[in-house]
């Protein structure tokens, strides 16, 4: 089927496409900067430790000093079984 539009059609389609393809780059850029991703981790962080209301998951927080706890355990014995 042969394209019926007229070259300026076409230059108004290309220079549409143009703008969009642009404006899309743009948008990716803005998603991959440092302070987005990072605020996207903090994001994430946060969901974990505050709950739908403001407050804070104390269970997850429990969860996480135990597991902190439990590695500085392991590391000091692995260090005085290391003398």
């Amino acid at each position: 089927m042969p394209d019926t539009r007229t070259p300026a059609q076409i230059e108004a389609d290309l220079s549409s496409t143009r703008e969009r393809m642009a404006a899309t780059i743009d948008e990716l850029q803005s998603r991959v900067t440092p302070a987005a991703i990072a605020a996207k981790g903090r994001a994430k962080v946060k969901g974990l430790v505050v709950d739908e209301y403001g407050g804070v998951r104390v269970e997850r927080i429990a969860v996480a000093g135990a597991v902190v706890i439990g590695l500085i355990v392991v590391r000091s014995l692995f260090r005085r079984a290391r003398r």
